[in-house]
């Protein structure tokens, strides 16, 4: 497998999102890596488990969207996946 880091990582974003400007360029960069570490060494992406009640997961959901950077600044190229259980 061949992995870009630099310009070409910005292909798949071009005039979508700002991968290719350094406020978006570092979560790219911070993506390839936490896929590489699962691919080669088995360390899963970071995650949190939260309760399934109605408080706890609405302040969960509202403390990630007022927090989380790479998915405000990657818009629509990095998201948030919730499992429910």
């Amino acid at each position: 497998r061949l992995y870009f880091a630099g310009a070409l990582m910005h292909a798949l974003d071009w005039r979508r999102s700002p991968g290719g400007f350094i406020h978006g360029f570092r979560y790219l960069v911070r993506a390839l890596h936490r896929h590489l570490e699962h691919v080669h060494h088995g360390q899963p992406w970071p995650s949190v488990q939260v309760p399934v009640q109605a408080q706890t997961l609405t302040a969960s959901l509202l403390h990630r969207i007022n927090n989380a950077s790479g998915p405000y600044q990657m818009f629509g190229e990095l998201v948030d996946l919730i499992v429910l259980r």
